[in-house]
């Protein structure tokens, strides 16, 4: 049997606890302290954020299609609702709502106990049963029918005839959150934020949070939280500029015109991936040197430099070098001349590539691919996805798991429809040469051409203190705390 534990991790309350204290130690010094009193964490205010992405729900049982939206519908049910482990800044899993776990027959079985005295916002004291009502159905999509998760006092239980050994990553990512159904219908989470108002059929789309006093790592340093959806790149950088947001999510297009303007910027490593997948159903596809020729005719460096503005990186393989370490035998450099044999195989009619409508990048890269293919010979197209049938796609990919086991079954299982063998294809455990073995071995044949790998960047207003975005995913605002006036900033 393994046994996983760590020290019970939370976010700084030492901060949050130092504030009532203080006071008593500075007496003496009341001008250092009103020299510093900006640069301490003080509670209150409302903090703004706007999001390119407009979701529709905050329900974590429900996933939208596209990659997108799901990926910021995480992020603020994260301001709602815990998961079980967490990632820390290094990427390593951490606890959460559970303290320790451990595993035993092969990692078939998986047992985590809960953290004592954790409470709802309602104030239901969370159990087992509670949490594993909700992870039940994540737990069975994820792993099969055959996974089992029961609950008992504060010990929760996750059993299932396949070996798991990635199940604590899991549980610390995604949408493996706990939550508790109310009477009537309504959810409750045991995170830093209530939900207070929410209007998803506005334009733009807004959703407010109010701090939850009840909150097992402490009382978050705002009042509140307001999170304006679906607004435009470049209304965000001007609401930045102009002291109406707090924090925003740019296009690698607004990101240089912010820095111009005194507005700070904050960008992650390589995250995003984009990638031409082909449907193999398609006849224009199934030609194999069709798509090898594809691949070569491809500029990758116009697309991360010209396209995305250079927020991004030319990619050869799925993963990027951070995370996987072996990207550099993936060679990503300039397009090379089409095969000679691929004229015999080039499609009468032309290549249907789409992408996600909502996506604005996603149709950018799209329509530089078709100029690669045209510049090349090959007669292509790109359209919204659903408009009509399509020989291949331009997808975005984002990739959360610093785990690069986990990271490429995860961009696999992304890119095949269920039960295709690529799904399946990611090693199953963290060796260096298999997971390399399992990444080459999916892009053989061309079916998925990796383009570019894709910044997350954020614009950052100039009251807010203590906050970026981090790497894996969740927003963390409960840490970020506004320098503003007493009266500033409060509605």
């Amino acid at each position: 049997m393994k046994f996983r534990s760590s020290a019970a991790a939370s976010r700084p309350a030492f901060a949050r606890a130092a504030l009532a204290g203080a006071g008593a130690a500075v007496i003496f010094f009341s001008v250092l302290t009103l020299a510093i009193a900006s640069t301490r964490p003080r509670y209150g205010g409302t903090l703004r954020v706007e999001l390119r992405e407009r979701v529709t729900t905050l329900d974590p049982r429900v996933r939208p299609a596209e990659a997108q939206i799901a990926r910021a519908q995480e992020e603020l049910d994260a301001l709602v609702f815990d998961r079980l482990l967490r990632l820390d800044d290094q990427g390593r899993v951490a606890p959460a709502l559970a303290v320790t776990w451990q595993s035993g027959g092969g990692d078939k079985r998986w047992q985590f106990q809960l953290r004592p005295g954790v409470q709802f916002s309602d104030g239901t004291p969370l159990t087992a049963e509670i949490a594993a009502a909700a992870l039940a159905p994540v737990v069975a999509s994820e792993f099969g029918s055959d996974a089992r998760v029961s609950g008992a006092g504060e010990l929760l239980t996750i059993e299932s005839a396949e070996s798991m050994p990635g199940l604590p990553q899991e549980m610390a990512t995604g949408r493996n959150f706990i939550f508790r159904v109310a009477a009537d219908g309504t959810l409750g989470g045991t995170g830093p934020f209530i939900p207070d108002h929410w209007n998803f059929n506005a334009q733009p789309a807004q959703a407010t949070f109010a701090a939850n006093a009840r909150c097992w790592a402490g009382r978050p340093f705002v009042d509140r939280v307001t999170v304006t959806l679906g607004v435009d790149s470049t209304r965000i950088e001007a609401d930045l500029e102009f002291g109406l947001a707090d924090a925003g999510e740019l296009a690698p297009a607004e990101m240089r015109l912010a820095a111009e303007r005194g507005v700070r910027t904050w960008s992650s490593q390589p995250m995003d991936l984009f990638v031409l997948a082909f449907d193999s159903e398609r006849l224009a596809a199934q030609d194999a040197l069709l798509r090898e020729a594809i691949a070569a005719a491809i500029d990758r460096n116009a697309i991360a430099n010209v396209v995305l503005q250079r927020q991004a990186i030319a990619a050869g393989a799925l993963l990027p070098d951070w995370i996987s370490g072996y990207a550099f035998l993936f060679p990503a450099g300039p397009p090379s001349a089409v095969k000679t044999g691929a004229t015999a195989v080039r499609p009468t009619a032309p290549l249907v590539l789409v992408y996600d409508s909502q996506d604005a990048e996603a149709r950018a890269v799209a329509e530089r691919v078709v100029v690669d293919l045209r510049a090349a010979g090959v007669a292509a197209e790109a359209v919204a996805a659903g408009t009509q049938a399509a020989d291949a796609r331009v997808a975005r990919i984002p990739i959360a798991q610093p785990d690069p086991s986990a990271a490429l079954a995860y961009v696999l299982a992304a890119l095949a429809r269920p039960g295709s063998p690529v799904a399946s294809a990611a090693a199953s455990d963290a060796d260096p040469e298999s997971q390399y073995a399992a990444e080459r071995a999916a892009l053989a044949d061309f079916r998925i051409v990796p383009l570019a790998h894709e910044s997350e960047n954020w614009g950052l207003g100039a009251a807010l203190r203590d906050w970026m975005a981090p790497r894996w995913g969740d927003l963390r605002l409960a840490d970020a705390w506004l320098d503003l006036p007493a009266a500033a900033n409060t509605q």
